[in-house]
């Protein structure tokens, strides 16, 4: 079954199976999650920090998650599977937050004590999908398009992966609870590379892309919503 608020949406993308069930519920709705996990073995959960429309004000990635683990526990759900990612804010002392992580890892103790038979937490590469939807290049008088971003083309700090390999972990996961089922922290993703080695490969390929460092300073911040977020990912991540 597959579980969304935008249902019709998820369908038109032809994303499901013919089989699969497209069950609609919103995480910001508590009386729509009952119809999403009855029935359900099991529950892959994620929350979207990026999303104004869902995650904003009372409406915490930790407030749905809270509803969501209640429901699962309720409908009785026996594999919990949560999307998390590190505590930025407790590895660095309190230097950078990284709001997107934090917030995620700080339900981690609550899936844990929500007492599900199995449960499971996986972590999310960064998608090199982000490169054309979160993280779109300018066009450049020369003709080329670049990221600008404030972090070295040259770091190798970036744990990345295609988007489509998380349902193969997810998937395995639910397939060996006896193997992961007991709060097991399963990673995707490849060795920690550069951007500017991604830069590099899609140019292999025919395109004419830069990456550009630029300040992470103040007017980095007020950029756009979400820069200052971004500039404390990529801290965060030549610091880790």
């Amino acid at each position: 079954m597959v579980c969304t608020y935008q249902a019709t949406r998820y369908i038109l993308r032809k994303y499901v199976y013919v089989s699969s069930v497209v069950v609609s519920a919103d995480l910001n709705k508590p009386e729509t999650l009952p119809a999403a996990f009855e029935g359900a073995y099991g529950a892959f959960v994620v929350t979207n920090f990026w999303d104004p429309t869902s995650v904003s004000g009372e409406n915490s990635e930790k407030d749905q998650a809270q509803r969501a683990i209640s429901a699962a526990k309720a409908a009785g759900v026996q594999h919990f599977i949560w999307s998390t990612l590190p505590n930025s804010k407790k590895i660095t002392g309190g230097k950078l937050e990284v709001k997107h992580f934090t917030a995620k890892a700080e339900v981690d103790d609550d899936v844990i004590a929500a007492g599900f038979k199995y449960y499971s937490f996986v972590y999310p590469p960064f998608y090199y999908q982000n490169l054309s939807v979160t993280m779109v290049p300018y066009p450049q008088e020369d003709g080329s398009k670049a990221w600008m971003f404030p972090i070295s083309a040259n770091a190798k700090v970036v744990n990345a992966g295609d988007i489509r390999e998380m349902g193969a972990v997810v998937a395995a996961a639910f397939a060996k609870p006896e193997l992961s089922g007991a709060g097991a922290r399963l990673a995707a993703g490849h060795k920690a590379i550069s951007f500017g080695q991604m830069v590099e490969a899609l140019n292999e390929q025919g395109h004419n892309f830069e990456w550009i460092q630029v300040p992470g300073d103040e007017k980095w911040d007020a950029a756009f919503p979400g820069a200052f977020e971004f500039r404390e990912m990529f801290d965060y991540w030549v610091m880790a």
